[in-house]
């Protein structure tokens, strides 16, 4: 192999290199904003932790509510080593489990099924934090070059 085919194939691996730090960066940017409580000036509201808790990532399957789960234990490790392991071409797909998630997102009015009646805002922590992907990405870069 030539002098100029070698120089193309290590800047070609280079490249590669790059582009999967920028991915997990970024990805790992994005659970960090999803997790920053309100009190630390984020958006993810907090009374005992639980919700924060309940995050899951996956390369593999979309994270479920788990109905009637009331203590999760800490999974943040279990994320990082999600982000750290998966490869450009993989999906991240990264969600909360506790029930009350999808309420605390994007709020809830109305009467819940055992006759509580709220009229609650959401607070929209992953949605702000997925509007931010341009940013969190922009950010990789940088840090990267």
């Amino acid at each position: 192999m030539g002098k100029f085919s070698a120089q193309v194939k290590a800047w070609a691996k280079e490249t590669e290199a790059k582009k999967a730090a920028v991915f997990k960066i970024a990805t790992q940017k994005l659970v960090d904003a999803m997790i920053l409580t309100i009190p630390k000036q984020g958006n993810l509201p907090v009374d005992t932790g639980n919700l924060r808790r309940s995050l899951m990532a996956s390369t593999s399957v979309r994270p479920t509510i788990i109905s009637g789960k009331e203590d999760f234990t800490d999974g943040f490790s279990e994320v990082e080593f999600v982000i750290s392991g998966a490869t450009i071409k993989d999906k991240i797909y990264i969600g909360f489990q506790a029930e009350y998630a999808r309420r605390m997102e994007y709020g809830f009015i109305g009467q819940d099924a055992l006759g509580r009646v709220y009229n609650q805002t959401g607070f929209a922590f992953v949605g702000q934090a997925a509007l931010d992907w341009q940013r969190f990405v922009d950010e990789a870069v940088r840090e990267v070059r």
